[in-house]
């Protein structure tokens, strides 16, 4: 079923722009943003930060990785747990696990224990 966009100028001023964007499908509104512009001008600071330094991602661990490591860590996962995990990396991702399970993964990464 085709998307359709609707977009209403709803301020068209000298500096500011500002539009309303729907996206409709099957007669129902599936999305809606509003968004505004400025021209840019030369007195405006410029707030944004530096890009931090990252790995390659071709460096770091696929999915099936992550999900391995985190079904062999002897952190507080069941066995049930654990299990549940090597089956979906198994149903999820069969052909990547055959590779993971002939190369060991390389690349060192310490997965964060989420806040609750």
């Amino acid at each position: 079923m085709p998307v359709l966009y609707y977009v209403d100028r709803l301020r068209e001023g000298k500096s500011y722009a500002t539009r309303l964007v729907r996206a409709v499908q099957g007669g129902k509104d599936v999305f809606i943003m509003m968004c505004s512009f400025q021209l840019p001008e030369p007195w405006q600071p410029s707030r944004n930060w530096t890009m931090p330094q990252i790995p390659p991602p071709e460096s770091c661990p696929d999915e099936v990785e992550l999900i391995m490591r985190m079904a062999n860590e002897q952190h507080e996962r069941t066995e049930e747990a654990k299990a549940w995990l090597r089956g979906y990396a198994q149903v999820t991702y069969p052909s990547l696990l055959r590779s993971f399970v002939t190369q060991p993964y390389a690349c060192p990464i310490r997965l964060e224990k989420r806040a609750q």
